[in-house]
């Protein structure tokens, strides 16, 4: 996890990823002394989207579509997504199991519990909050969905 965090451009781009979508805080990076990470991602040739939330907690359903279509974007283009938080159990494992969960209208939470779980491990998705927000997920959508001008996916 923090070696996660360490991890230089280079090597990222060597495994092939060239977006990477970060939740962590400034705070986080700060305090896990890679205050720069973002920038360094960013000299390093990456496309970076960083949306920070608060450790523990679930991206709100405006950052979490924002995220999946940045995410799907990428991915249609061929290219290689990262999406981390500080532990990758938490936030970046709600984010994976929502865009999971977009590309599936009809998977079931349960089952991309159990999917994140599987590949995670059993420490995935960390608190109440974010597995509510799973939980949640197609039906905030759809509210969030009708709020949208136009009615745009």
């Amino acid at each position: 996890m923090f070696q996660l965090l360490m991890l230089s451009a280079d090597v990222l781009k060597r495994a092939s990823i060239s977006h990477v979508c970060c939740l962590c805080t400034s705070g986080e990076l700060a305090k896990y002394r890679v205050p720069q990470l973002i920038d360094e991602y960013k000299n390093g040739g990456l496309s970076v989207f960083h949306l920070p939330i608060p450790d523990g907690d679930p991206p709100t359903i405006p950052i979490a579509i924002a995220l999946i279509e940045n995410i799907k974007f990428a991915l249609d283009s061929q290219h290689k997504v990262l999406v981390h938080c500080f532990g990758g159990l938490g936030r970046a494992a709600v984010v994976v199991a929502c865009y999971l969960m977009t590309l599936d209208s009809q998977m079931e939470p349960k089952t991309v519990i159990e999917l994140i779980r599987q590949t995670r491990g059993a420490r995935a998705i960390q608190t109440v909050k974010q597995y509510n927000f799973i939980n949640d997920f197609h039906k905030l959508k759809e509210d969030y969905s009708s709020l949208r001008p136009f009615n745009k996916p």
